[in-house]
């Protein structure tokens, strides 16, 4: 239920969503088409959000996509910093728009 409503948010904000629920979803997807930021969840069904972090910031083709993790259980926000988390938040204090804003400017500091 929280999955759709921040895709709606995000598409109906312009961006173009692709959704992974695991991570082979989640690499099959960034083979196919690269994407300018990821929104990860730390806990995912077989691998946590952490450990594809860790994955996605060892290649070298993708080290440098800005990664938000979000969760509702508590993460280092230091840790995820060192490993190259561009920013880091709890589901329960944000909404979609609240994140959709960031990512916004996430990809501004980018550009």
């Amino acid at each position: 239920m929280i999955r759709d409503a921040y895709q709606e948010e995000f598409i109906h904000s312009g961006f173009l969503v692709d959704v992974a629920m695991t991570a082979d979803e989640c690499f099959a997807r960034l083979k196919a088409q690269r994407p300018d930021i990821i929104l990860l969840d730390v806990f995912l069904p077989k691998e946590s959000g952490i450990e594809i972090l860790d994955k996605i910031k060892k290649d070298s083709l993708y080290a440098d996509i800005p990664i938000i993790i979000i969760t509702n259980i508590y993460v280092d926000r230091e840790e995820l910093a060192r490993k190259g988390v561009a920013y880091s938040l709890i589901k329960s204090e944000v909404n979609p728009g609240q994140i959709t804003e960031k990512m916004e400017e996430i990809l501004k500091a980018k550009a």
